[in-house]
Parts: C-alpha cells; sequence; structure tokens
C-alpha cells in the first residue's frame, strides 16, 4: 500500500508540474513540499529497517572469505610461534656449548657430547655421540656445565656411549660430607631423590650441605658436586642412613654433557680393545672386535 501510494501521489505530481507550464508551479512546488514532508519519515523508517538486513545478508556473503583469512591468519600466527620457539632453543643450546667449550681445561681432558636419547623406558641411562675414537671410556664421570656429577659410562663404542645416571638403583657414587666423613649414594630409580648410607659417623648432617665425590672411587675424581640433603640427617646406631636427598641435576633434561676422560683407557690386545673400570663396587669389563 505504501508503495502504491508513493507511486500515484508521484505521477499525479508529474502531471501537475507538466501541465501548470509554470502558471501553477507554486501549487506544484507546495504539493511537492508537502508531499516531501509526508514521505521523508516513512523513508527514514524504511531505510532503518532494510538497511541493517542489507548489512546483515552481505555479512553472510563474506563470511567464507573471512573465515578463510581467519584460518590463514592463525596459520601465520602458529607458524610465527615455532618459529620464535625454535630460536630460543637454538640460542640457549649455542649458549650451552660455549660455555661448556670455554670451561676451565682441569687436569684432565673434556669431551663436549650430545645426548642422543634414553636407553629404554625402565633404563635410567643417555645414550650420547662420543665413544672410543674420541677418548671416552667405561668409568669415565660425565658432568653437566656446572661441573655437577650426573652419571658414568658404563658402555663405550667406538663412537657412542652408554651413562648410567645417578638416579638408577644400581649406581653408587663415593661422596664425601664437609666434616669429611666417607658414604654412599645409591639411586632410588627417580629423578628426585637418591639413598646416602655413612656407616660409621657420630655427626649429624645439616638439611643443605652439598655432597661431593669423594676422590676414593676409582675412575671419579674427587670434588665433583653430587647431591644435597633437603632434611637433617642424624646419626643412629654410630651410622646414618637417609633419602632425604637430592640430586643437584637431572640428566634426563639434559641435550649436552661433558665426560671427563679421567682414570682407565682402553687396552689393546691383538685384535681386541678391552675397556676394564670399576664403577661403584662393580666391575664392567667389555670387548669390542
Amino acid at each position: 500500500m505504501l508503495l502504491t501510494t508513493l507511486l500515484v501521489v508521484s505521477f499525479l505530481l508529474m502531471t501537475f508540474d507538466v501541465r501548470s507550464q509554470g502558471s501553477g508551479s507554486t501549487v506544484t512546488a507546495t504539493l511537492r513540499t508537502g508531499a516531501q514532508s509526508l514521505t521523508a519519515p516513512l523513508q527514514d523508517a524504511s531505510r532503518a529497517v532494510v538497511d541493517p538486513i542489507v548489512d546483515f545478508f552481505d555479512g553472510l556473503a563474506n563470511l567464507g572469505s573471512l573465515r578463510a583469512e581467519n584460518v590463514r591468519l592463525r596459520d601465520e600466527l602458529n607458524q610465527a610461534r615455532l618459529a620464535a620457539a625454535d630460536a630460543d632453543a637454538l640460542a640457549e643450546r649455542v649458549d650451552l656449548l660455549e660455555r661448556l667449550m670455554n670451561l676451565p681445561p682441569g687436569d684432565y681432558p673434556q669431551t663436549v657430547a650430545e645426548v642422543r636419547g634414553g636407553t629404554g623406558p625402565l633404563d635410567l641411562g643417555l645414550t650420547i655421540n662420543q665413544g672410543l675414537e674420541q677418548g671416552v671410556v667405561v668409568g669415565n664421570p660425565v658432568v653437566d656445565e656446572n661441573q655437577v656429577l650426573i652419571g658414568v659410562v658404563t658402555e663405550s663404542l667406538p663412537n657412542s656411549a652408554i651413562i648410567r645416571l645417578i638416579t638408577d638403583p644400581l649406581s653408587g657414587i663415593s661422596v664425601i660430607t664437609q666434616a669429611g666423613e666417607i658414604g654412599v649414594v645409591n639411586g632410588l630409580g627417580t629423578a628426585n631423590n637418591l639413598n646416602l648410607t655413612i656407616f660409621e659417623t657420630l655427626i649429624d648432617i645439616a638439611a643443605g650441605e652439598i655432597l661431593r665425590t669423594s676422590g676414593t672411587q676409582e675412575g671419579i675424581p674427587a670434588g665433583l658436586a653430587v647431591a644435597q640433603l633437603d632434611a637433617d640427617a642424624r646419626t643412629n646406631g654410630g651410622g646414618i642412613e637417609t633419602d632425604e636427598v637430592i640430586p643437584l641435576a637431572d640428566g634426563r633434561t639434559l641435550n649436552v654433557v661433558l665426560v671427563i676422560q679421567f682414570g682407565g683407557a682402553p687396552i689393546v690386545t691383538g685384535t681386541e680393545t678391552t675397556t676394564t673400570t670399576t664403577v661403584g663396587d662393580d666391575t664392567d669389563s667389555g670387548a669390542t672386535p
């Protein structure tokens, strides 16, 4: 009805305007002005209703392209985040290698080795990319960039070696307290605790004390930091035994380690290369044809 009314009024106005030929221009102008005054609110109202509908359908038409653009931008953001993470990891690795390479040489040769991975889900060991050809032999202690003992080489091949971590239950490291008491720390199979045993002592050990290698164990030099007491250890019957001992480094999280070439060296006999070194209370020996 609104459209019909507007059409009729438009034709009437055009008819008056043509027939007047100037004489009735005042009447025509008055009618035109009145019509515009009447229809303007209607036009505004129709525009207020129609424009949002038009915008809505226009948005639906562009929705597909907007979604595709959103997916593309998300992919670019994820790639940028991955690139930033890779750059941070590379920078951290370079910094670690620089620190390892710039360590004081000490009294014994040292070999920087990359960790290739673990030796198995149930075995607390690491595989490294340095071996006999680089001077790494069974019994060599392995430390991190802070010279903290993390394990001992238990098998050495031409270009790789296996490290038994100090957290392995088969591991046993001779340590000394600040008071000069010598004991042994053994792994418990977890990365969080070790067991300390001192057979004869009347001296309590305070929480926070650092245990270091004693130097009495073949193949391992004295003075390497090993673990820290998490609670006071008191004598009981002339000795100390506690599992409130925390390793100072978690070997499972390391990508690069340092092998100290201390102790025994390979013995060449005929066509076989045999390495025999005492590790803890065990003697490991192997032959490589």
